[in-house]
């Protein structure tokens, strides 16, 4: 007890708490600073719980915002652009904030579970409806492996990888998904009768659902072996044998072959992958070393080419849709090396690579900027979150500091950085319709 002033009453002393780290005179309330770091508590009290709300709601904002953080990324960052002009393009004036329910469904920044659904990776839409077969040989011959192939427009390259596939592997069977091709791919295709079986996607699907339509084909069927390829690569002679007789005598493991440039064959594009603090990169030709085995562990592997038994596609799962294309083959790895999977690379099976035709022309590499800013985030969020500010400052930040100052490559930056935002807003899959027009739109200026 403390006694107060003549006729007052005594006042009773709270105990301290044995826990408490403060010190004994600002418990006992002496010291005359103690209302300001209490006011800044409530301060932040009341910051935080105005800002979980919102939060909340920034999360079914998705599609629709996802677009204008384009639309005025774009003006902003592109000088001969204005917004009226965005506006009258785009409806940049036209932001609607669309807060309903959130179906239940994997957070964006979640890990995969065991038991997440093969074919709708982890609650991720359906899309089976948007495809169909479309030519198949009446009884698809057993064969110790399925080779899926996704192809979208340039026939050519696609007819030359069938051909270089059917001189190695004959008894294979071909799997080629035409994933919304806008010319004549798919006649092509059917005409040469190269493919065992060909689906016919009625729109663009992205890499990972495109691959997932043929995926899911070749599991329906009785091959031990699935291999993924990409459709601008040339097979060289005893590439698919050395890559199936890799993946059969190392039990539980995933294979990609040696892929080096199609105009350079001495250049390796692809000899294994490692997480660089936290962003998955290839090795480096000075970081290669000679292998006795033929044989490296890869830390990831190039969704370019991947053979692996049914049972491991089966286990693993399929590529997730949430990234539509780029870092999926990544994200694959990791959830495979989760499983117990060894990824491996082997250096005596060589496939020669044309690189990226699908993302030469503008509106393709702006989308393809699009894609690597949003699905940086998802990725590092996933699976490396304490990376994630370093993937923000030296991937997106600092090469939009030096596009502005050089005024060249804004265009791709500004797109970057609309990915980082629609990732935050919780844009998952394919890009809403808006981006594609401005993406089409500024390519043209």
């Amino acid at each position: 007890m403390r006694a107060g002033h003549p006729g007052q009453a005594a006042v009773p002393i709270a105990p301290p708490r044995a826990n408490s780290t403060l010190p004994q005179s600002r418990i006992r309330g002496e010291c005359p600073g103690l209302d300001k770091p209490l006011a800044v508590s409530r301060a932040l009290k009341g910051v935080r719980q105005w800002l979980r709300p919102a939060i909340r709601t920034a999360a079914f904002w998705r599609r629709e915002y996802e677009d204008q953080v384009v639309d005025l990324l774009v003006a902003l960052l592109i000088p001969s652009t204005s917004f009226a002009d965005i506006g009258a393009n785009f409806g940049l004036i036209r932001v609607r904030i669309a807060v309903r329910a959130c179906p239940k469904s994997k957070p964006w920044c979640r890990r995969p579970k065991d038991g997440d659904t093969i074919g709708r990776p982890y609650g991720g839409s359906n899309l089976s409806c948007l495809h169909m077969p479309s030519f198949e040989l009446a009884n698809p011959k057993h064969a110790e492996m399925s080779v899926v192939i996704l192809a979208w427009n340039n026939a050519s390259d696609t007819l030359a990888c069938l051909e270089s596939l059917k001189r190695d592997a004959p008894g294979s069977i071909t799997i080629v998904v035409d994933n919304g091709s806008t010319d004549d791919t798919y006649q092509e295709i059917a005409a040469s009768r190269l493919a065992d079986v060909l689906i016919r996607n009625k729109a663009n699907l992205g890499f990972a659902e495109g691959n997932n339509v043929g995926l899911r084909r070749a599991l329906e069927l009785t091959s031990p072996l699935i291999m993924i390829l990409n459709n601008d690569t040339v097979v060289t002679p005893g590439m698919v044998e050395r890559l199936a007789a890799t993946a059969l005598e190392n039990a539980g493991c995933a294979v990609s072959p040696l892929i080096v440039y199609n105009d350079d064959p001495d250049v390796p594009w692809f000899a294994g992958g490692i997480l660089d603090e936290g962003w998955p990169r290839h090795l480096r030709p000075d970081e290669l070393r000679p292998m006795p085995t033929g044989l490296r562990d890869s830390q990831i592997l190039s969704g370019c080419c991947i053979i692996a038994h049914r049972d491991i596609w089966t286990e693993v799962g399929l590529f997730d849709t949430d990234y539509f294309l780029i870092f999926e083959d990544s994200d694959w790895s990791l959830r495979a090396r989760s499983h117990g999977v060894t990824l491996l690379v082997a250096y005596e099976a060589v496939l020669r690579h044309k690189v990226s035709r699908s993302f030469r022309s503008g509106a393709a590499s702006m989308l393809g900027a699009y894609y690597y800013g949003r699905n940086g985030v998802l990725f590092h969020a996933r699976w490396q979150r304490r990376y994630l500010p370093r993937f923000l400052a030296d991937r997106i930040i600092r090469p939009l500091g030096r596009a502005a100052l050089a005024r060249r490559g804004r265009k791709s930056a500004a797109f970057a950085l609309a990915g980082v935002c629609a990732a935050f807003l919780g844009s998952r899959g394919a890009a809403g319709p808006m981006v594609a027009s401005v993406a089409q739109w500024v390519a043209g200026t």
